[in-house]
């Protein structure tokens, strides 16, 4: 039970009361009707990558995390779903394999679909085709009650549209059925040196906007301020070539070179993880 006890924050120990183990038997629907009978709190927890206790719980813990489950093609659309417990990283590969890619993932993909997009999901790719909520054609709602629900921009909408990105209060989601695009076996990238933070952000607002760059991630890794950026085919040459060189497998490079800096926060215990996003707008962000 200390697996599920803490999380990646490690800033509290909360011991569940009991754990429940999704399956395709209806268990998980069971567990919550009985805790919404009996008043009891209840969670989700996929990779248990979350800093502020929310996959933490003295109640019912749903253990979703499925890194070995395997999605399915649907419609004629190059549809996929795929259960909410795989990780982005399994899915992808799956995708790779069949000549498919997502078209938005973070930089780090040992972390569930469905819970990245309880918190909606950024990603490098988010500057073009903006939040992973954003490419959810439908998903599988479980309620507090246990019912399950097709929740799609045309049926059951407002449920659909408050379960992405609801930090799990409007219910458990099951499954997912995700647009996908053309797999791009080999990607040109670049780095692009910035002088310091004031150089990095006149990028974010100019540079980033040209039509070539088709992802961004900045960074400063308390050496140098940098931008990594991925071209599309017709991208004009860097004004230096040096800056620019051919990936394979994209994102599962990214993948690789972030799980690098993050080894030692996911494996060692010790110390504790603090995580913060802050959204602005273009007027905010200037300031």
């Amino acid at each position: 039970m200390d697996t599920f006890s803490r999380d990646f924050g490690r800033t509290s120990v909360v011991p569940p009361g009991k754990v429940v183990r999704e399956d395709e038997h209806g268990t998980v629907a069971e567990a919550m009707r009985e805790a919404a009978e009996a008043g009891r709190d209840m969670t989700v927890r996929g990779a248990g990558r979350s800093t502020n206790t929310q996959t933490l719980s003295p109640g019912v813990v749903i253990d979703n995390y499925r890194p070995d489950a395997v999605p399915r093609f649907v419609g004629d659309e190059h549809l996929v779903e795929a259960p909410s417990g795989i990780t982005w990283l399994e899915l992808e590969r799956w995708l790779n394999r069949h000549g498919r890619s997502n078209p938005v993932l973070p930089s780090y993909l040992d972390i569930t679909v469905g819970g990245n997009l309880s918190i909606g999901g950024f990603g490098l790719a988010s500057c073009r085709s903006g939040l992973q909520s954003d490419q959810v054609h439908e998903i599988e709602l479980v309620d507090g009650t246990g019912r399950s629900m097709r929740c799609s921009e045309r049926e059951n909408s407002e449920l659909f549209r408050y379960a992405l990105g609801g930090l799990g209060q409007v219910g458990f989601i099951k499954k997912v059925v995700l647009r996908t695009v053309p797999y791009q076996p080999v990607t040109r990238a670049a780095r692009v040196e910035h002088t310091g933070l004031a150089d990095l952000t006149e990028f974010m607002l100019n540079g980033v906007q040209e039509p070539w760059v088709s992802s961004f991630f900045g960074m400063y890794d308390r050496a140098s301020w940098y931008s990594h950026v991925s071209l599309t085919d017709d991208a004009p040459a860097p004004a230096d070539p040096a800056q620019e060189f051919l990936v394979p497998d994209y994102m599962q490079f990214s993948h690789g070179e972030t799980a690098k800096a993050l080894h030692h926060l996911l494996e060692e215990d010790s110390h504790a993880n603090m995580w913060v996003d802050h959204i602005f707008d273009e007027d905010g962000f200037k300031l």
